[in-house]
């Protein structure tokens, strides 16, 4: 079972680049955001397919996109099996955050925190 992980994210701190550094590993599949848009029942089964290291796409098609991924989708997951798992989002992505963290603590998420270092960028950041 791969180790989960969840990137909390601010705009504008380099959290892609951390999910395509993620993704360089080839025992990592990091996910690009999956929460927007997806129901709070959709999220909730989002956090466990990355749990358990399942195939994605049939939940959010968003994750399928090849854009993504320097090799494409289909080659970095006919790669696996991963050790970590993961995906990144803002705290304003999800519907219910009290609902969305009791799933990601159930889940044993690990939390990995981007915060944005110069406060006035990050209300700019927030205004945008």
């Amino acid at each position: 079972m791969p180790i989960p992980y969840l990137i909390m994210f601010e705009g504008r701190n380099g959290s892609s680049q951390l999910v395509s550094l993620l993704n360089g590993h080839p025992h990592s599949l990091c996910y690009p955001e999956l929460m927007p848009g997806l129901e709070m029942e959709a999220q909730g089964q989002a956090i466990v397919a990355v749990s358990r290291g399942a195939d994605l796409r049939d939940i959010n098609a968003y994750a399928a996109d090849d854009t993504f991924y320097p090799q494409g989708f289909a080659q970095k997951w006919a790669t696996g099996p991963f050790t970590s798992v993961g995906f990144k989002a803002k705290i304003s992505d999800f519907k219910n955050l009290i609902t969305a963290l009791d799933a990601l603590e159930d889940a044993d998420f690990r939390l990995i925190h981007l915060p944005r270092q110069n406060p006035i960028k990050a209300v700019l950041s927030w205004i945008n």
